[in-house]
């Protein structure tokens, strides 16, 4: 008899979702995380999610609430963001939480090698393969650059940052505060003079250009590369 007393007490207790009266914490956060990761998987993507610390056990839930969890807010995924849950007691208690989460996404792709401001153009950066984690950035990475098409960086980077498809536009045939020749034409009479273009352009785009001495900025229509004409 007191044997089989002492095998009923050693015996480990049942699985289940939480106590007599609780929900569990770590129920809960498996919940989460596989349905995040499940919706990750569903739009494409590579990023793999873990939950960040724990989830506290609910007394006085019940041990089977529902559970509804919401969306991740803004950019997602990335390194670390809240999932909103919702339980549902079977008593009709509620409470709602913040489960949070880290996601991962480690792939090989280009990065640049040094800093780099905005504008400079492609055949000046120097890039090599590395190991991202592409949950850093919101973006496509680009596998190769064509070496043909001239091309400039839209934004200032950093080492060791991927290479992104927005990062790269072509190249005006003006550039902001680059010297240019402006012309003003008159019937027969043309008259070129220095000046500085102070935004970007491309053949027939107008932009504003200070003429050399003036503090005055005047519109002109870009008609070839760092050349532009006031054509009014």
């Amino acid at each position: 008899m007191h044997a089989l007393l002492l095998m009923f007490a050693l015996a480990p207790a049942a699985e289940s979702s939480g106590t007599e009266t609780g929900f569990s914490g770590a129920v809960l956060a498996e919940r989460v995380v596989a349905d995040v990761q499940a919706r990750l998987r569903a739009q494409g993507s590579a990023a793999t999610v873990a939950l960040v610390g724990r989830v506290a056990d609910m007394p006085g839930m019940g041990p089977n609430p529902r559970v509804e969890i919401g969306q991740v807010a803004g950019r997602w995924p990335r390194a670390r963001a809240s999932v909103p849950v919702q339980v549902n007691g079977e008593d009709g208690a509620r409470r709602t939480l913040a489960v949070w989460l880290e996601a991962s996404e480690p792939r090989s792709v280009l990065a640049y090698q040094s800093d780099y401001p905005a504008n400079t153009p492609v055949v000046q950066v120097r890039l090599a393969p590395a190991t991202v984690d592409m949950v850093c950035c919101d973006g496509t990475p680009v596998a190769a650059l064509d070496a043909q098409q001239p091309q400039r960086l839209r934004r200032a980077v950093r080492a060791g940052e991927p290479v992104l498809q927005g990062d790269l536009a072509g190249v005006p045939d003006v550039l902001a505060q680059q010297p240019v020749q402006l012309a003003v034409e008159r019937g027969a009479v043309r008259i070129v003079v220095s000046g500085t273009a102070l935004n970007d352009g491309v053949v027939g785009e107008r932009i504003s250009v200070r003429p050399q001495g003036s503090r005055v900025a005047v519109q002109a229509r870009v008609v070839a590369p760092a050349e532009a004409m006031i054509d009014e």
